[in-house]
């Protein structure tokens, strides 16, 4: 996985500066010699073990960064943020406007990526990652915190398996959509395999956005809270207290009680363990439908579960 980091990274360049005039905006949109990729890698190393064309899932892995690199930038604007990848980004550097413009711009660039270069069921597919991706994001910031609204749990993890998981489940099914003949059920099992990756991702990044310290995160801990964004973690302990949202924010933001310290006493990490373990049963079970159908990517899984939930869950045992 880690050799295609420098490929990718030279197409993605050469695609974002084609255009001579928008080119001038390419420095601003993030450090990308520092960026992981690990969204193409991961579709380039499930089509490299399935042997699909090298190219076309290039291709089509340059596509879902775009997309990505789009949503970094839509993200900066409504979290306020001033810095992306270790360096000031667009929204600091032109504003808010501009920054929306350009995101819309490399959303509608991944989609003629798309569309120029895959089969129409492989396009099809694409959108439809977007689009969940999108609905993720939406829900969170115009349902789960809306005061006449009582939301559940599902609620809760269907953003995360949107916002998160809808890249990656395209990452997981886009090399069976690329040929052609491939078994409904190996597809579902495939789209649902990156779905349930990204919702294990995101617990455990909501669980150290709590737990965590700004040093070993990169950013700031408590970030969630403070932007008025409900995660899983914070659904569950929310729960155990008894509060609404708007009661718990307060709670936490507007007193001397400690959101860290109070949820590390509490069942709530527990809880979100036993969620982990079920993610990762049911992971299984759907590698094993791929496996039925000759399609390989256990090994695949298992190292994205152990380095971006194993790895980081045990990031815990400095923060307590």
């Amino acid at each position: 996985m880690d050799n295609d980091v420098e490929i990718i990274r030279h197409k993605l360049t050469e695609i974002l500066t084609a255009d001579k005039q928008l080119s001038h905006i390419f420095p601003l949109t993030g450090d990308l010699k520092h960026a992981k990729f690990s969204r193409a890698r991961f579709l380039m190393k499930n089509a490299r073990d399935n042997n699909i064309d090298s190219e076309q899932a290039l291709d089509a892995a340059l596509g879902i960064e775009i997309v990505h690199l789009a949503s970094l930038i839509h993200d900066d604007v409504i979290d306020e943020a001033e810095m992306r990848r270790h360096q000031e980004n667009l929204k600091a550097a032109k504003g808010d406007k501009s920054a929306v413009l350009y995101g819309d711009y490399l959303f509608s660039t991944a989609v003629k990526q798309i569309q120029t270069t895959q089969n129409a069921d492989c396009a099809q597919l694409f959108v439809q990652s977007i689009n969940d991706m999108c609905r993720g994001e939406a829900v969170q910031d115009l349902l789960l915190t809306d005061p006449d609204y009582s939301p559940t749990l599902e609620d809760v993890q269907s953003v995360a398996r949107g916002k998160t998981g809808a890249l990656f489940s395209f990452c997981a099914a886009a090399p069976a959509w690329i040929i052609t003949g491939q078994k409904a059920e190996l597809k579902q099992a495939l789209k649902e395999i990156g779905f349930l990756l990204g919702l294990a991702y995101q617990i455990v990044d909501d669980i150290l956005d709590i737990t965590g310290v700004e040093k070993n995160l990169g950013k700031p801990a408590g970030n969630d809270l403070q932007k008025n964004c409900l995660t899983t973690p914070l659904f569950m302990m929310m729960q155990d207290s008894g509060l609404n949202w708007s009661a718990f924010r307060h709670y936490y933001l507007e007193s001397e009680h400690s959101l860290k310290e109070d949820f590390l006493q509490s069942n709530t990490l527990t809880i979100a363990q036993q969620q982990l373990a079920k993610i990762k049963q049911d992971l299984a079970d759907n590698v094993a439908i791929c496996q039925q159908n000759q399609w390989q990517i256990e090994a695949l899984v298992s190292i994205f579960w152990q380095r971006y939930v194993e790895q980081r869950m045990s990031l815990l045992r400095d923060f307590n």
